[in-house]
């Protein structure tokens, strides 16, 4: 993307460059002012990495904080975007004190633009994702995937053989759970899993899967809670956090 290729520090913790969280119907990314647009970029790549499910037509919220990008480098960041994960940046948030309108060049590429001070939800997403809860009333089906990239997700039915059900944070399935999990999507191994009928196709938590047992029998009425522990995706009966 840059000029300048300079490769991440092993001890360098990835937030510390991007951070990546659900937002609105998509994902913000929130860019440090200190790293090149090249570590960016590296970073992005394994933030990404852990996500199963297919990124193409996501919608990005760009924030660059104080930081100046120019038209050349959004440019190439948008095209990387495009080309390789199908992603589309929507928006951009800036942080420019006394601002009242954006840049000219950067901001010509976008449709529609957004100042910092104008989007005070951001906030609370960064600071307090898991408050945040999507509710499906419905059983889903074969084909079917819901997602909630700001919190949890809660499913009013059950997720049969074949649909898939993706959150940032927890999931709750308030019946059958027979298909796709994958909680804690952006990475965060403290997310859960629970389900009144917990026989899934395939649990995930964070970048941790786990297949269900082909001899696993359905405990109708049993609520069950699946979390990670060290290594792997441990069930039980759920007796309350």
């Amino acid at each position: 993307m840059g000029s300048e290729r300079k490769k991440m520090t092993p001890n360098q913790s990835l937030d510390q460059i991007v951070k990546v969280r659900g937002y609105k119907d998509g994902l913000l990314f929130i860019i440090q002012p200190e790293p090149t647009l090249d570590e960016v970029e590296e970073a992005l790549t394994k933030h990404l990495s852990t996500l199963s499910t297919s990124l193409s037509g996501i919608g990005i919220t760009l924030d660059i904080g104080k930081r100046r990008i120019e038209e050349e480098h959004l440019r190439n960041l948008q095209q990387w975007l495009k080309q390789r994960y199908g992603m589309e940046i929507k928006r951009i948030i800036i942080d420019y004190p006394g601002a009242t309108n954006p840049p000219k060049n950067p901001w010509k590429l976008l449709t529609n633009r957004v100042f910092t001070e104008q989007e005070k939800s951001v906030e609370k997403v960064v600071q307090h994702p898991d408050e945040t809860a999507r509710v499906i009333r419905q059983t889903l089906r074969s084909g079917q995937q819901e997602k909630s990239w700001e919190g949890n997700l809660v499913v009013l039915g059950d997720v049969n053989p074949g649909a898939e059900v993706i959150a940032s944070k927890d999931i709750i399935v308030l019946g059958a759970l027979r298909g796709i999990a994958h909680a804690g999507a952006l990475g965060d191994l403290s997310a859960v899993i629970i389900a009144l009928n917990l026989v899934p196709t395939q649990l995930r938590i964070g970048n941790i899967v786990s297949r269900s047992p082909g001899d696993r029998k359905e405990r109708e009425g049993v609520m069950e809670i699946a979390y990670v522990d060290g290594e792997m995706i441990v069930v039980e009966e759920y007796k309350g956090l």
